[in-house]
């Protein structure tokens, strides 16, 4: 057997598993942590002194990971076009 075709057969099979794997762990996880508080909420004033709730996450200190976003913005459209 060739070997590109070998390596294009795995990576047709593999590819649907790691994706639906992904949809899973969004399912199950859908937030991760905000990359500018580090999930904490909050950040540290200009002087330092005082924190004051993250702009980006609201004081929360989730944001929503791409595969949800994905799913959501797909739901919406199908929902619209019934």
């Amino acid at each position: 057997m060739h070997p590109l075709r070998t390596l294009a057969s795995f990576t047709c099979c593999i590819l649907p598993v790691i994706t639906l794997g992904y949809l899973a762990a969004c399912a199950i996880w859908p937030f991760r942590n905000c990359p500018r508080c580090g999930g904490t909420g909050r950040h540290a004033s200009p002087s330092g002194r005082a924190y004051r709730h993250c702009r980006r996450c609201k004081g929360s200190g989730g944001r929503f990971r791409l595969g949800v976003l994905i799913t959501n913005r797909l739901r919406r459209l199908v929902k619209s076009s019934r």
